[in-house]
């Protein structure tokens, strides 16, 4: 494995299967603690930042990196996730930032979204409301499609009521223009050569 390192991306290679982290942004995290450790006990809220040289009474801030994978076989351009879309100042510039790698959106073969939270849907449309990648086919898992797409019922989650408005109106608002251009997975697949989605859920459901 080779690898090369820029601010907007990193590039390394798997065999001959050329990928590129590229950054949409961040996005800082106040308060982290009740979003991320949302269902751990009580003990674990308190030793796991410790075991990074965090003190819990005192994490106000955590500053997430927010990107997506860019791969390219030879024959096809996949891009995995599509980042924010800017619900942040902070966010939002996977666009620019592909076209900054030389990477046109139309170029893109494939999008496939591991899931649809608003750091990985956001950039589905452009500013203009269109699809960003007007050539690519979507793969997304059914179930996941099914969730969001429907009722989407958020009320039973110990999250803050925020993160949950944020939840469904990004899913409201990025998916269903997909509509008939989505490819729904229900088993593990190879999307191109080298390139296989693998069902990988989290064992509960909140996992930002």
């Amino acid at each position: 494995m080779s690898t090369e390192t820029s601010v907007r991306a990193h590039r390394f290679t798997v065999g001959a299967i050329a990928c590129t982290i590229v950054s949409d942004g961040s996005m800082a995290y106040h308060d982290p603690a009740p979003v991320f450790l949302v269902n751990a006990p009580q003990v674990e809220c308190d030793s796991v930042p410790r075991a990074y040289g965090l003190e819990p009474e005192a994490w106000h801030e955590y500053v997430s990196p927010y990107s997506a994978l860019l791969i390219e076989t030879g024959q096809q351009c996949v891009l995995v996730d599509t980042g924010a879309g800017g619900f942040a100042p902070t966010n939002g510039q996977l666009h620019d930032n592909l076209h900054v790698e030389g990477v046109e959106l139309a170029s893109v073969d494939m999008v496939v979204i591991t899931h649809a939270h608003p750091d990985h849907i956001g950039g589905n449309l452009d500013a203009e409301q269109r699809m960003a990648f007007p050539n690519a086919r979507y793969v997304l898992w059914r179930d996941e499609w099914q969730f969001w797409t429907g009722a989407a019922d958020l009320s039973s989650l110990p999250i803050p009521d925020p993160i949950k408005e944020l939840l469904i109106g990004s899913a409201r608002r990025n998916l269903p223009p997909l509509e008939g251009n989505v490819e729904l997975l229900d088993r593990d697949t190879e999307l191109a050569p080298g390139v296989r989605a693998v069902a990988a859920p989290p064992v509960t459901w909140w996992s930002p």
